[in-house]
């Protein structure tokens, strides 16, 4: 217990006293925004001494980091690699600026959930952009990574400006909701024109549609930097359409995704409906001429004609569970992270775990239900069946894995142990699943979430009961 205090109190006292303070997080926007663009123009600059010439039409931002491309490829290089670490101090300001600490009263969990989203996949794209300057064009080494973590830059970006959008277009802050519109809206369709083309001049189009939003952002955090709302019950105030929205939600939340008696019923029937589809799925399936067993045949081989004279079990099973489970999957977020008391029993490290592990947790369900729908017969000319086989476990690894981190850390009822194993096992899970695809490595993956998903929502059971 006390190395976890320590723990906590030394995060606390970094967060407070380095990456939320203000003159710290002052320097961090003036020093990104003058490296950022002072690498892009100057390097756009020195391009143009290429034999080949450069211009938005012809070359990808990366080539002015690459001699193919450039006499000078530092700049783009350095500079990316520079700029994501300044600029964290004021990754972390915004957060905390969006979605300030609050009290018991004017807790708006959906807002935390937004937040820690938009943060989440802002330090992800910023992380990437650090690993484009590490591995350039020139350096990418024959696993590609310069692509791969130019993918990471623009996805993350891209989320994070809807979770960030969504926040502001919704929610009362400092920065205009028309500016919340924009995020939600334009940065998406970019990556899609960039996914469709996969041009020089889409992914230019990407970057000012992601630099349209970010740096006006930053430069009303600057100039609001010393000053507090005026009067902070007015950051939670929702005028006309957005106070009738939020005031449903609120009541769709407690009175049905949270209530203990919707909830009880909600894991008891989800638990069964699945262990139900796979037992009996299993069962069936031997009466296949083929036969049936892990080693040979995938999860979803159950769900398919070609494997089982009945596949209706694993499909409508996988979709009525994913059903069901939905207020399961609320109550365990607000379970591990309730409601605070007061402002300063906010621990903001919580709730970004917490809302991180509810959001690929739903999105592992989502999943679910579309692999049931889609079935192995139903795949379509899309692949759509293989698709949320991969949303299926990654959300639910990368679920795991955070709630893991929060059970670890922070006092709950779940033993600590199971927070390790959440942590560990489903991620080596899927590792292994990537490098050996084959059938016993799936049913390996299911089988270590499992091993933590029913006991945990077993002890979800007993605290509603002892409540």
């Amino acid at each position: 217990m006390g190395f976890y205090r320590k723990l906590i109190e030394i995060k606390s006292k970094i967060y407070d006293n380095f990456l939320t303070k203000p003159k710290i997080v002052k320097i961090s926007i003036i020093l990104a925004h003058i490296l950022f663009f002072g690498a892009i123009i100057v390097g756009y600059i020195i391009a143009q001494f290429d034999p080949q010439g450069y211009d938005i039409f012809k070359n990808m931002i990366s080539d002015m980091g690459s001699y193919r491309h450039t006499p000078l490829p530092y700049f783009l290089d350095y500079g990316a690699m520079i700029t994501s670490i300044i600029i964290l101090p004021a990754v972390f300001y915004m957060e905390k600026r969006l979605a300030p600490a609050p009290d018991s009263r004017e807790f708006e969990r959906m807002r935390y959930r937004l937040s820690s989203l938009g943060f989440f996949f802002m330090l992800i794209s910023f992380f990437s952009f650090f690993m484009i300057g590490v591995f350039s064009e020139d350096r990418t080494t024959i696993l590609g990574l310069h692509n791969f973590f130019s993918y990471i830059v623009w996805s993350s970006l891209i989320f994070s400006s809807v979770f960030y959008g969504i926040l502001i277009l919704f929610y009362k802050t400092e920065i205009p909701r028309l500016l919340g519109a924009y995020m939600t809206v334009f940065p998406f369709i970019a990556g899609l024109l960039m996914l469709i083309y996969m041009t020089p001049l889409a992914e230019w189009t990407m970057l000012f549609s992601i630099v349209i939003w970010i740096v006006p952002i930053f430069l009303i955090l600057l100039k609001n930097m010393n000053s507090e709302l005026k009067n902070k019950k007015e950051t939670y105030f929702l005028m006309g359409l957005y106070k009738s929205i939020i005031s449903w939600k609120n009541k769709v939340y407690n009175k049905f995704l949270t209530n203990p008696k919707i909830v009880r019923i909600s894991i008891l029937s989800a638990l069964i409906s699945l262990s139900f589809a796979l037992i009996i799925g299993y069962i069936v399936a031997q009466f296949d001429p083929d036969g049936y067993n892990i080693v040979k045949n995938f999860i979803s081989d159950m769900g398919s004609f070609r494997h089982t004279p009945l596949p209706y079990f694993l499909d409508y099973g996988a979709m009525i569970s994913s059903v069901l489970i939905i207020p399961g999957v609320y109550y365990l977020e607000k379970y591990l992270a309730s409601t605070p008391t007061e402002s300063n029993s906010f621990d903001r490290m919580r709730y970004r775990l917490s809302g991180i592990g509810f959001f690929f947790a739903m999105m592992g369900f989502f999943g679910f239900f579309m692999i049931g729908l889609f079935s192995e017969d139903r795949t379509t000319s899309l692949g759509l069946h293989l698709f949320f086989s991969y949303v299926v476990f990654s959300g639910l690894i990368l679920s795991s894995f955070f709630y893991g981190l929060l059970i670890l850390f922070y006092k709950t009822e779940i033993p600590r142990i199971f927070g390790l194993y959440m942590m560990i096992f489903p991620l080596i899970s899927g590792i292994w699943m990537i490098y050996n695809f084959c059938p016993l490595s799936e049913w390996l993956m299911l089988f270590s979430l499992l091993i933590w998903m029913v006991p945990v929502n077993v002890i979800l059971l007993k605290n509603l009961n002892n409540n």
